[in-house]
Parts: C-alpha cells; sequence; structure tokens
C-alpha cells in the first residue's frame, strides 16, 4: 500500500521551513560550542561545576536519611504475610442454544 502524503498547503511549507531553519541553527551553534566548550575551559568547567555543586544537597541529604530509609525497608521486605485466599471464580454458564440457531 503506497504512503500518501499531505498536501503541500502553506501552513506545511511554513511548518517546514521552521523546522528546516531551527536545524540549521541547531547545526550552527553546535559546531562553535564544540570548539569553544571543551574540558578545561570556563565555558565547559563552570556550568560543571554548577551542576555538582546543586547536586551536593541531595547527595548529602541521602547520605543522612538513606541509611534510616533502608532499614525501614528490610524488615518490610522480609516479612512474611500470611498466604493469600485465591478469589473465588464463578463458573461461566454453559451456553443454551437458542431457538432460532437452528434455522442458520
Amino acid at each position: 500500500m503506497p504512503i500518501s502524503t499531505p498536501p503541500a498547503d502553506d501552513t506545511n511549507r511554513l511548518y517546514l521551513g521552521q523546522l528546516a531553519l531551527y536545524l540549521w541553527e541547531n547545526k550552527q551553534i553546535r559546531a562553535v560550542w564544540d570548539t569553544y566548550a571543551v574540558p578545561g575551559t570556563e565555558a565547559y568547567d563552570g556550568p560543571l561545576a554548577e551542576s555538582h555543586a546543586e547536586s551536593w544537597h541531595h547527595l548529602d541529604q541521602w547520605a543522612i536519611q538513606g541509611k534510616a530509609l533502608i532499614e525501614i525497608n528490610t524488615p518490610v521486605q522480609s516479612h512474611q504475610s500470611a498466604p493469600s485466599v485465591p478469589a473465588m471464580v464463578t463458573p461461566v454458564p454453559e451456553a443454551v442454544p437458542h431457538a432460532y440457531s437452528a434455522r442458520w
């Protein structure tokens, strides 16, 4: 089955043009960024250090509270609960032939 494409009206042309412009700009920015922001430069190390500084708070919180969370979770996981009773299943009634089924 051949794949049909939507008609190329003005809206589609506009969106395709915007997408092409975005992709071109993205390519240009990445080309500059790859030469500008390399390890050892402020453009690379500055944002990396900022990201690391933001994560220290969360790591400290885990170091403080993580042990308590593990201590709470361990007994809960090892606790053997009573075996669950299987749910009662109602049997499906057998099909009853209809009076009109013989005609077909």
